[in-house]
């Protein structure tokens, strides 16, 4: 049975109490168990007080809550097969709108309506990583289109991973075995994560609503976009999450592209480098200490 991750934590602390000082092997080692005995009295009423529950630091809550937060073997999704497009590196919480004369979108959206998308490396190879999106009809005929080409969104919903070949479909279409990607997150991932949040109030402070934003309102759209920040102990989603804000779609032309590095990082420290590595060269670049073009 599946619950929320503080229900869960709820509930392990719940049996941990019931359980009273036998050794746990999840917990965190601070976890401690104090057992007080009274001295001996002349009383033959008196008796030894129960054992003593230490209760956990907000720091070993905050372990054991990501610990419970990871999908269990039971809980993760197997691999699934998907349509497949190659348009443009995109991460969770990214719009994409496009145009598109393509009967076989119609379809795709009528049916599920979730593709994987991947993007193109800078060898010009497909990615191996992307997210599963949302393809939603946006509106009708494209305006001032020559063709009947309609007006396309895709919304990025969750990182992914190609877990096999991809193979030719129905009317052309690709398909292709996916996998959610899971993210092992370590106290040190943590740590270098609250570098993150400050560093993002900089980079808007010198941005939003500057000469550097290609239209008004641009910086906001895309944080209505991708909604609340997550936080440094959810170190890969905010690292995406960054990365999604210095890169966006329509580009801002202030960072370097990370967007396929940060999808392919092999683990989480090394997505937060690229994403650390990525936000403070464009505050370099936007605070004109350190031009990036």
């Amino acid at each position: 049975m599946f619950l929320p991750p503080m229900r869960r934590a709820a509930r392990a602390i719940r049996a941990i109490g019931a359980a009273g000082p036998a050794p746990l092997a999840t917990a965190p080692r601070s976890w401690t168990w104090v057992a007080q005995r009274a001295s001996s009295s002349s009383s033959s009423s008196s008796s030894s007080p129960a054992p003593e529950l230490q209760l956990p630091s907000e720091e070993d809550l905050l372990a054991i809550g990501r610990l419970l937060s990871r999908p269990s073997e039971a809980e993760k999704r197997p691999p699934t097969m998907m349509p497949l497009l190659t348009v443009d590196a995109m991460l969770p919480g990214q719009r994409l709108r496009f145009n598109s004369a393509d009967t076989r979108l119609q379809k795709l959206a009528a049916e599920n309506g979730e593709v994987g998308v991947l993007g193109g490396s800078p060898l010009g190879r497909p990615l191996s990583c992307g997210v599963v999106a949302q393809l939603t009809l946006s509106s009708g005929v494209a305006t001032g289109s020559s063709v009947a080409e309609l007006e396309w969104a895709l919304r990025g919903l969750r990182h992914m991973k190609l877990a096999g070949p991809s193979a030719l479909g129905k009317e052309g279409i690709v398909m292709g075995q996916v996998e959610l990607v899971d993210d092992v997150v370590t106290e040190a991932d943590v740590a270098k994560a609250r570098r993150l949040p400050p560093l993002v109030a900089e980079w808007r402070g010198l941005v939003e609503g500057s000469r550097f934003e290609r239209f008004e309102g641009q910086v906001q759209g895309v944080l209505e976009d991708l909604g609340p920040m997550p936080p440094p102990e959810a170190a890969g989603r905010l690292a995406l999450w960054v990365a999604a804000l210095i890169n966006p779609l329509p580009a801002l032309g202030v960072a370097y592209e990370i967007r396929p590095a940060a999808l392919e990082a092999p683990s989480v420290a090394e997505r937060l480098k690229v994403v650390l590595d990525g936000i403070e060269a464009s505050i370099g670049h936007v605070s004109g200490r350190e031009p990036l073009f």
